[in-house]
């Protein structure tokens, strides 16, 4: 969204400025710029009596609403002065500032979500423990037969050892 803004310098006194006028201003600026009442906000402050009109639009159409506000209602005082004597609300209108289109700042980007943990990597063989059991029962049963055959070994040259004395 876009707003446009622009201001104007009328007679009178402040407390003239009451809300059916005020809403006759709105009114008046509001056709002016093609616009609803909804979309126009009119303030109204001392200083003369200054006389400030914001118009919420789209981005897309902020040059051209701006464009038919100058070459129409804001076009010089008797223009304008017209347009609000439209509406109910005469007034001597004394200056005009041009309007202006001032653009919104997009909000803050958000910051980027928070990274996922890192994957761990990936078991060669699968998720079990197949190659631990696997492993431990070839390496136990070699265990095992070397074992029995270092025993029957020993057993074997303890036999052939054995001397037997005979005396006459």
């Amino acid at each position: 969204m876009t707003q446009i803004q622009n201001s104007f310098t009328v007679s009178g006194d402040l407390s003239d400025y009451n809300a059916n006028k005020v809403g006759q201003i709105q009114s008046a600026v509001a056709q002016g710029a093609n616009v609803s009442n909804d979309a126009v906000t009119i303030t109204v402050a001392s200083g003369s009596v200054v006389v400030s009109s914001t118009i919420v639009t789209e981005a897309a159409t902020a040059t051209q609403t701006t464009s038919t506000l100058t070459n129409g209602i804001f076009s010089s005082t008797s223009s304008l002065e017209t347009a609000l004597a439209t509406e109910g609300a005469t007034v001597s209108v004394a200056a005009i500032t041009p309007p202006t289109i001032i653009a919104f700042s997009p909000p803050p980007a958000l910051p980027p979500p928070a990274l996922p943990p890192p994957a761990l990597p990936a078991k060669k063989g699968g998720d079990d423990n197949i190659g631990g059991i696997v492993g431990g029962a070839v390496g136990g049963s070699c265990g095992l037969i070397f074992g029995l055959f270092g025993y029957y070994m020993y057993n074997k040259k303890k036999q052939q050892t054995k001397v037997v004395s005979t005396s006459a």
